[in-house]
Formats: C-alpha cells, structure tokens, sequence
C-alpha cells in the first residue's frame, strides 16, 4: 500500500481530490529545502560617527546584538553577539581605536563585508 494510500484512507472525511491535493502539498514541503533566514548583512538603524583616526563610524541592532564598524579606509565589519554596554563603552570612550582594538576586535566572532 502505498504512502499516499494509507493517508486517504486515515483521512475519510476528505474527498478523494481533496486527499490528494493535501498529500501533494506535504510532500513537495518535504522535498524542498528548509528556507532559514540568513541575518540581515545591511544595518537597519542610522551609523553612529565615530571620532577616531581608524573607525569612521558603528551601527548597532540592540535585539540582535548586532554591531556594524566602518573604518575610514572603506572596510565593513559586522560583529555578532556584543552587547549594548560594549557598543555605549565605544560611542563613550576616550579614544574609541584603542577601546575597538583591546574589546571588541579579538573578542567577539566577525564578518568581512567589504
């Protein structure tokens, strides 16, 4: 007996083409690969301007933990994972270089993005 047999018949109150439309539905639901969201790579909020020689400005995702960096060469970072305290000690700091380089660069996982 068949898959899509035994699920007609566990389904009598359906119609024969309405058994069959539903079992169609849930095996190509099967077959298809799983669409998992991928994190937004393009910050949301508006950049920050950083006063540093190196950094030229961060955006942050507070619900994501979310921290984008650009430095003045044109590169982009995307760090995961930093808290809203790390990202205010940075916007604070005295000198926001050395903050980025001592916290945040060797300490949380990162993305090259250009």
């Amino acid at each position: 007996m068949s898959s899509s047999s035994l699920f007609i018949k566990s389904n009598p109150r359906l119609s024969l083409p309405t058994a069959l439309e539903k079992w169609n539905d849930i095996s190509v639901a099967l077959r298809e690969p799983s669409r998992k969201r991928k994190p937004q790579m393009q910050p949301t909020e508006k950049e920050i301007p950083l006063n540093s020689s190196a950094l030229l400005g961060c955006t942050y995702d507070p619900q994501r933990q979310l921290l984008w960096i650009r430095f003045r060469t044109g590169e982009r970072y995307l760090y995961q994972m930093v808290p809203a305290d790390v990202v205010d000690a940075l916007v604070l700091a005295s000198s926001q270089g050395q903050y980025f380089n001592s916290v945040i660069r060797s300490h949380f996982s990162f993305k090259r993005l250009s």
